[in-house]
């Protein structure tokens, strides 16, 4: 059996044809379309399944139809308060008569009865806006958990599908199940603004699941597996700066749209266009490495180099390409020694506890990170009299500068990314917790919009590095898998962060979120550095990241 030689291995390879020359950055800018794509169907749920405050409608002082205002200087003699002195949602004083509709604008107390309260069928709303509590009627409280219920069927069912994506992307591609995916997503999505009911709407949450997971892991190793090391980070930075542009595009559409069906389709119908991405853009050169298909890298390689005006090393790197030597048994991955194969198997890493430890670690530090990640963001668009919308758009904007420092930072030797990560958790944790303290007075808004953004700003680096340090620390033919399975289990922190305003009245959720990231940073405290190292290709090289250098197995990132 014959494998490519190891006098220039893939990195070298590509360091060869250009870091990041022309080839790479009209790569990464076709790879901005399917990730906006991800930013925007990732958070759509904060707008379409918001809560827009309201209260019952007063025929006796209102009328039964035409515009009323949300607060009125009589509002206290008909609608009761609850304990943050807001008009309860669904709940009015009894009339005393059934026969004053629309009589009196003054709307005394003497028409209600102030110590027996009913339910009402119509209501007046703060905002102009609609979302999905409008069309379905789900405007009391008691039914407030369909509302949160319908991102968590997406997330709960994307349990099954995004370990199944991985599977599929190492078996078929990176580019195949993104492209479809992402096409499958925007079908989705188009169906779903014409739902008639909730059972349709809610089944069509499900189906959404099982493909939420089929673009940004794809995309996210396509960029990655096609750089050098030393411009891995770029490429790491540059797919979570599309991301974040997704979350802003999201925001501006609903702020001028104002409807959750328009929302839909404004957004999905034109992204049908990513479809041409399956004609346009190169598969991964290193997934292309691992299953052998040489010619098929020869060809990318020589666009590589013709548009990187590389052609003079190009001769080289093909020869390398080509030059084979038998395969050392040891390369295979632990535990299958006994059969040299090509591919790794799952079931070797369950047989590597160094592996499986690291996993264990990796999945927790997803929750924590995801759940701190969309529950700050979530809860910044009910910051206390502000705009839902500006505040959600800064809350989402302060990524972009959060990911251009992660461009540096998890680089400087004396934090790497173990280091980054960690810190990063702890400074939003701190940043959660001091915000129970000023979040609720009025005199402090200014300090709580900048908490929430600090917050923001440094779960976003939780985000950031989590996802590179997963890619840098699993070998190459189960990297996606792997990656799959750690962003399935922080599909928990997705689905506690969206349930997490149905306990506000018995837990302040800032401590929920500054909690559970100072958790994180420790937990990233136990993880090996990964700065430096070589991308590990087989299981021994990935359980030898962390040791001693003077250790055999352990290999240094060339220089």
């Amino acid at each position: 059996m014959m494998a490519p030689s190891d006098d220039m291995d893939l990195d070298a390879m590509l360091k060869e044809l250009g870091q990041f020359g022309k080839f790479q950055t009209v790569y990464f800018t076709m790879l901005l379309f399917p990730v906006l794509l991800c930013g925007f169907q990732s958070t759509e749920y904060i707008f379409t399944t918001m809560n827009i405050p309201h209260r019952c409608r007063i025929p006796e002082c209102e009328g039964t139809t035409g515009d009323a205002s949300f607060s009125t200087p009589w509002l206290t003699h008909a609608v009761p308060l609850n304990k943050d002195h807001e008009p309860e949602n669904c709940l009015r004083y009894r009339p005393l008569s059934n026969n004053t509709v629309g009589l009196n604008t003054s709307c005394p107390a003497d028409l209600f009865n102030l110590n027996v309260t009913q339910e009402c069928q119509e209501w007046v709303f703060a905002e102009s806006a609609r979302s999905i509590a409008h069309d379905f009627n789900i405007m009391c409280p008691k039914d407030f958990w369909k509302l949160t219920i319908l991102g968590s069927f997406s997330v709960m069912t994307s349990f099954v599908g995004l370990p199944l994506v991985g599977l599929i992307s190492d078996r078929l591609g990176r580019k195949t199940v993104m492209v479809y995916g992402a096409v499958l997503i925007c079908c989705v999505g188009i169906i779903r603004s014409f739902a008639v009911n909730y059972e349709m709407l809610a089944s069509l949450e499900i189906l959404n699941g099982l493909v939420t997971g089929t673009v940004y892991g794809p995309a996210f190793l396509l960029g990655l597996e096609t750089l050098s090391p030393s411009k891995r980070l770029l490429g790491s930075m540059l797919v979570n700066v599309y991301f974040a542009m997704g979350e802003v595009v999201m925001g501006c559409y609903m702020w001028i749209v104002q409807d959750w069906r328009i929302l839909l389709r404004f957004f999905y119908i034109p992204m049908l266009a990513v479809a041409a991405l399956h004609w346009l853009l190169p598969e991964s050169v290193r997934w292309l490495y691992t299953r052998g298909r040489y010619d098929d890298i020869e060809i990318i390689f020589n666009k590589i180099a013709k548009i990187n005006k590389t052609e003079n090393s190009l001769q080289n790197v093909l020869t390398d390409l080509r030059t084979p030597k038998p395969i050392d048994k040891n390369q295979v991955g632990k535990g299958e020694a006994q059969e040299p194969v090509k591919s790794l198997r799952l079931t070797a890493v369950f047989k590597s506890r160094i592996i499986m430890w690291r996993l264990f670690v990796c999945a927790l530090c997803w929750v924590a990170s995801i759940f701190a990640y969309y529950g700050i963001s979530q809860n910044a668009t009910y910051l206390s009299g502000g705009n839902r919308y500006a505040t959600f758009l800064l809350v989402s904007l302060v990524e972009v500068p959060a990911y251009i420092a992660s461009l540096w930072i998890p680089d400087w030797s004396f934090l790497g990314r173990r280091g980054t990560n960690a810190w990063s958790f702890f400074v939003a944790g701190v940043s959660c917790l001091a915000l129970m303290f000023v979040s609720s007075a009025p005199d402090y808004q200014w300090l709580s919009l900048i908490l929430f953004l600090v917050a923001k700003f440094a779960s976003t680096m939780t985000i950031t590095v989590i996802y590179l340090y997963t890619a840098e620390v699993f070998p190459t033919e189960v990297r996606h898998s792997l990656l799959s399975t750690c962003s399935m289990f922080g599909r928990i922190g997705s689905i506690l962060s969206q349930q997490i305003r149905l306990v506000e009245l018995y837990v302040d959720p800032n401590l929920v979120f500054g909690v559970v990231s100072l958790i994180g940073g420790v937990l990233a405290l136990t993880c090996p550095e990964t700065l430096g190292t070589k991308l590990p290709d087989t299981i021994l090289e990935a359980e030898a990241i962390g040791r001693d250098v003077s250790q055999p197995t352990a290999e240094k990132q060339p220089q």
